[in-house]
């Protein structure tokens, strides 16, 4: 039986919020006290989404209203991950490299940052689903809101639309991850906690995983289950 591995991206596969990330270098030139009320109100949102209190569109909407990043601000982003990385992704790299064909990444985050790392994990470009960025000239002027990854439930809709064979797990730290198999778009949900705990998302999960190595007892027990 094959096995799927739909990985989220942020505080699953990085440590933090990308997003956030991302607005914490576009805001570096303001005042002090601006950045902090700014990276405030983009927590609260960014929170409010993860807990389903508010649409994904609406969420990114909203935090990309705070701030304007730049083309440079993107490739100091992706330093930032690549020095970001969770540990026992990275301890684990030689598998996840091994197993690339079989898993994929779906995430709120965008292709422009999130590409180039993951390549770096042999992660193929067609496994990589992700938002896109829109820009006027150096600045980005918006998201591809045509994505169905810009939407509510769009990770349920991108997983069914891979049309997988064989046994999909889900493995993040959000709520979004938790829908793809609360409506049938996959059989089983880890809640990976290395990076956060998120109360919520613990009431769900079908188990929880501390590392990406408890993640990978479980898929091997389950291969040889099968």
């Amino acid at each position: 039986m094959k096995i799927n591995l739909i990985i989220d991206f942020d505080s699953t596969f990085i440590t933090g919020e990308s997003l956030e990330w991302l607005a914490e270098e576009a805001l570096k030139s303001k005042p002090h006290n601006e950045q902090k009320k700014i990276l405030s109100q983009i927590e609260e949102i960014t929170r409010n989404g993860m807990e389903g209190k508010l649409s994904f569109e609406e969420s990114l909407r909203q935090r990309l209203a705070l701030f304007k990043p730049s083309k440079s601000h993107i490739d100091q982003l992706v330093k930032r991950i690549e020095n970001s990385l969770t540990p026992s992704f990275e301890k684990n790299r030689e598998f996840i490299q091994q197993n690339a064909p079989n898993i994929y990444i779906v995430s709120g985050g965008f292709h422009e940052y999130m590409d180039q790392v993951l390549e770096t994990f042999s992660i193929l470009k067609q496994n990589i689903s992700a938002n896109s960025f829109i820009f006027d000239g150096d600045l980005v002027d918006g998201f591809d809101s045509t994505n169905v990854l810009s939407k509510s439930q769009g990770k349920i809709e991108a997983v069914r639309a891979m049309n997988l064979d064989g046994k999909v797990i889900v493995i993040g730290d959000g709520y979004t991850d938790y829908e793809i198999v609360a409506k049938g778009a996959g059989d089983f949900f880890i809640a990976f906690t290395e990076n956060i705990y998120r109360g919520f998302v613990n009431e769900v999960h079908h188990i929880e995983a501390q590392s990406f190595d408890e993640v990978m007892a479980f898929y091997r027990r389950y291969v040889k289950k099968e």
